[in-house]
């Protein structure tokens, strides 16, 4: 007896070295390049290279951690801007619909023979719109701005590492493309991109930012990449996630989790199986260049029906998407971003409208109502969402937030 109490004390010792510690180191080291990955530039590419890869080779859902204090009236402008990192900025530069199709717009630009001056506001750590811009010869001159210090610094450094003749033609600016007197910059600009878009179009503040912008343009503003942005949205059961991809989430320090309880969540590459219908419909619809001239709205306010086309299911919320046309013309779906569609670096919107426990019975033919609200006078918009099933008008369930969820 007094033996065989070493001999299984050994074994335990032995099993678990084998079993448990490779898992367990597997993750802390996931979890240090994960840190790493958003203070280190090269390893925030080599990170969002891994994201994509197992998202297309793999089929992969990310799943991200759920909104927290969705009504904080504390967030503001500026908690959207800090935000950004070099893992953030790599995933943007590698997301090949999103680069495609504002090429395709400067391209299509291209092909006028003409030249305009740009401003390109949000411009990034790799300045990728502004030397595409450059790049296709469609730039007098390019004004880039960026609040972010960290990404400004950065900026700054790329540009002087940049050939003479490419160099000469960009000028970058620190600050809020809003407060600069842009009427009175030589050459003043006349010409707008950018990619203020969030997982709701509207979420990054870009209507407000570019009413203000342009004002201080006083309206001068010919071109307008991208030409027409939107949010999508589409009733959904709760989404189920496989193994594998609640294992990668756990690995590359998101979420394995999909919330049970009313609320957000974001998802990269999310399970379409979960759709309880075929098309989407859209709650935020804006050609940019017209709309934000005008007066901004305090309670912007869309309705919807949707039709359920699965025989049965549990209804527990809706997927929101952004949807882009960076240019008017899409003849050959070039210029298009569906991010329902297309794996991007905008993740979906998960928004639960009922408890697990409550979720609601639907069936084929069965209306799905949803009233969908904006307050777009503030740089970090307010939405509310009320929802309900068939003639349940009183059933309804409501959500409301503040503001885009960060990672």
């Amino acid at each position: 007896m007094s033996s065989s109490g070493p001999l299984f004390y050994n074994y335990i010792m032995s099993w678990c070295s084998y079993i448990i510690l490779p898992p367990l180191l597997l993750y802390a080291i996931m979890q240090i390049l994960y840190g790493l990955s958003h203070r280190i530039n090269f390893l925030g590419r080599y990170y969002a290279m891994l994201y994509y890869a197992l998202q297309e080779r793999f089929g992969i859902t990310f799943v991200l951690r759920e909104l927290k204090n969705p009504t904080d009236k504390n967030k503001t402008f500026a908690d959207i801007v800090n935000h950004y990192d070099f893992f953030a900025y790599w995933l943007m530069c590698l997301d090949k619909p999103r680069v495609n199709a504002y090429e395709e717009a400067i391209k299509q630009y291209a092909q006028l023979r003409k030249k305009a001056v740009w401003l390109d506001i949000g411009t990034g750590a790799h300045m990728p719109l502004t030397r595409l811009l450059i790049k296709h010869g469609v730039a007098e001159h390019v004004h880039a701005v960026d609040a972010n210090r960290k990404t400004y610094q950065s900026a700054k450094t790329l540009r002087e590492h940049l050939p003479n003749e490419e160099k000469s033609r960009i000028s970058l600016h620190y600050g809020y493309s809003k407060d600069v007197d842009w009427y009175r910059q030589e050459p003043r600009p006349n010409a707008i991109i950018h990619e203020l878009i969030g997982r709701i179009i509207t979420d990054e503040g870009c209507i407000k930012v570019l009413h203000d912008t342009i004002a201080n343009i006083n309206d001068d503003v010919s071109i307008h990449i991208p030409y027409r942005s939107g949010t999508l949205c589409i009733p959904v059961s709760r989404p189920k996630p496989s193994i594998a991809s609640s294992l990668c989430s756990l690995l590359m320090s998101t979420k394995v989790r999909i919330i049970k309880e009313i609320g957000i969540q974001s998802m990269f590459n999310p399970p379409k199986d979960a759709y309880l219908c075929e098309t989407p419909q859209f709650v935020e619809d804006f050609i940019l260049q017209d709309y934000c001239k005008k007066p901004l709205e305090k309670c912007r306010r869309s309705e919807r029906k949707f039709i359920v086309e699965k025989n049965m299911a549990m209804w527990t919320g809706f997927y929101l998407a952004p949807y882009i046309l960076t240019s008017m013309d899409n003849s050959n779906g070039a210029v298009e971003v569906d991010g329902l569609k297309q794996r991007t670096n905008w993740p979906v919107y998960y928004v639960a409208m009922n408890d697990i426990r409550k979720a609601i019975n639907v069936k084929q033919g069965d209306e799905i109502h949803i009233v969908f609200e904006s307050d777009l006078t503030d740089e970090c918009p307010t939405y509310r969402i009320e929802a309900w099933a068939n003639d349940d008008y009183l059933l309804r369930s409501s959500f409301a937030w503040k503001g885009k969820q960060f990672r």
